[in-house]
């Protein structure tokens, strides 16, 4: 193989892991939570069956649902029925993860919820929450 072929070979190999992460990271990555389970209805009603009892596994759920609801209806300047001190869904879901999870379902949700509606979409996934908070 010449020296050419193998520069090439290189940076061929790298514009497909380049690919690859780009995927991955606007994707995100699996969710660990209660895949498919939505914690609200759409009338902002809670849905406490969605939590199963594993702490990390119900972190999640409020995190990612949190990120969810604050995509879809936080920061809503022409409605202030959606902001955040008046929302329906951030106050539904707020004292379900709280009652669920405790104080750190509340934060989760909370800090999910402030994520979506800045349109984070590497912090979509529960794992870099919990990488934050030191959680494996």
């Amino acid at each position: 193989m010449t020296k050419i072929e193998a520069i090439f070979g290189g940076v061929l190999l790298l514009a497909i892991v380049a690919a690859a992460s780009f995927a991955v990271f606007q994707n995100g990555l699996p969710t660990i939570g209660s895949p498919g389970a939505k914690l609200l209805k759409d009338d902002g009603a809670a849905n406490p069956a969605v939590f199963t009892g594993a702490y990390r596994d119900d972190m999640c759920t409020c995190y990612e649902s949190g990120y969810q609801y604050g995509a879809e209806h936080g920061n809503k300047i022409d409605n202030p029925d959606y902001s955040i001190d008046n929302s329906v869904h951030y106050k539904a879901g707020f004292t379900t993860c709280r009652t669920a999870v405790g104080f750190e379902g509340s934060t989760a949700w909370s800090d999910g919820w402030s994520k979506g509606e800045e349109g984070l979409r590497t912090q979509r996934r529960c794992n870099f929450y919990l990488k934050s908070l030191n959680i494996k």
